[in-house]
């Protein structure tokens, strides 16, 4: 098969999804804006701007908003809108005639609210989106353009993947046919299941892998650990990840006198990753939504008992009691009292983590979960 891709390269998410079908031997592209500096062994960019030389690549160093639009409009303007100015931009320099020029068997856009969207302008098909989290569990609710954009590219999608069960039911509930959604989660290396969390008799160690957004809700996480601390006084947080709300939480941290307390540690990946998991006693996230999240997956697999936020995504995955806890996100003493009863039962953690290392092989590995959608694409082309 040869697959193009549009989405943000930036993600680790994307990187690991292209990465496996090349080994896979499929022909893979990556259709880009700009297409400047990325690159992948066996990965063909295809950059809209690479034969305009009147024209500069839009910024990219705003992550978590929409890709190619200025700092002043990500404030004013509402994200739909944005999304529907960009996608002029990809149908001005050419992103048909590049298509054409690609001739790939399957397109596939991940993100809803950006990439599905300019790939659902193009009229190519088959056409595959992704719902990754967000895009479907928020944006929707925030304005009447963002649910019409939607909308557009669900019903101008052949197939659409989505991270848990229950986002295929919200994708129903929108009036798209069962038999049009795959559910696959994005699953961990299985190399993380050889991974045991260190058995310490120490400072007790606390992690949280999340990007520093307003979703993920660090503010709990911190104002948790001041209680926290007065039980256990080296209680140690470390926020293994970074995004445009450090300032404010180191802020947070200078307020409650918790700088010996909390570590920020910044975007860790491969063996410094795994280290930060391994030597911890606790994961935590108090997340405000997730499709299903491969921060908590990696630290299951690796054998790190998991508090983390009472919501759907998660309920995938926890049983409050049984092999983790979940906790309201907006409750700093609710989250202190878990990670206080934690931190005293040693042996029940060690029972719990090998029981979550058995739900990750069973259910969330990478491999297995990609082949559910190699087989997918294969169905969809057999359907053409």
């Amino acid at each position: 098969m040869h697959l193009c891709y549009m989405g943000r390269f930036e993600s680790v998410h994307l990187k690991r999804w292209i990465k496996h079908f090349i080994e896979q031997g499929h022909q893979v592209s990556l259709l880009s804006f700009s297409g400047a500096s990325l690159q992948m062994e066996g990965l063909k960019v295809h950059s809209l701007l690479a034969n305009c030389s009147g024209d500069s690549p839009p910024p990219t160093s705003t992550p978590t908003l929409l890709f190619g639009a200025q700092e002043w409009a990500h404030r004013l303007l509402p994200l739909g809108l944005l999304t529907a100015r960009m996608s002029l931009k990809w149908l001005r320099h050419g992103i048909k005639r590049k298509l054409e020029e690609i001739q790939p068997d399957i397109l596939h856009g991940h993100f809803l609210m950006e990439y599905g969207f300019y790939a659902a302008t193009t009229g190519f098909s088959p056409l595959v989106v992704s719902a990754w989290g967000s895009d479907l569990l928020i944006h929707p609710q925030r304005s009447l353009i963002n649910r019409l954009l939607i909308n557009h590219t669900l019903k101008r999608s052949s197939l659409v993947y989505v991270m848990a069960p229950f986002m295929a039911r919200k994708i129903e509930e929108m009036g798209i046919h069962r038999g049009k959604i795959v559910s696959a989660n994005f699953g961990v290396d299985e190399a993380l299941l050889d991974v045991q969390a260190q058995s310490r008799n120490g400072r007790p160690i606390l992690v949280c892998t999340r990007m520093l957004d307003h979703v993920y809700n660090h503010a709990t996480l911190i104002k948790a650990l001041a209680v926290v601390r007065k039980a256990h006084s080296e209680v140690l947080l470390r926020l293994a990840g970074d995004g445009p709300l450090r300032k404010p939480l180191e802020a947070l941290v200078n307020e409650l006198s918790l700088q010996t307390n909390v570590e920020f540690a910044g975007f860790l990946s491969g063996s410094k990753l795994i280290g930060a998991l391994s030597t911890a006693d606790l994961y935590l996230s108090t997340s405000l939504s997730d499709g299903t999240s491969v921060s908590l997956l990696e630290a299951m697999a690796v054998g790190l008992f998991p508090i983390v936020s009472n919501i759907e995504g998660n309920r995938d995955w926890i049983a409050d009691g049984a092999n983790g806890f979940l906790v309201d996100p907006h409750d700093p003493d609710a989250l202190a009292a878990r990670i206080t009863l934690a931190l005293s039962k040693v042996d029940w953690r060690r029972e719990v983590c090998q029981q979550n290392k058995e739900i990750v092989k069973q259910r969330a590995l990478r491999k297995s979960q990609m082949e559910i959608m190699e087989q997918a694409y294969r169905e969809l082309l057999s359907e053409q």
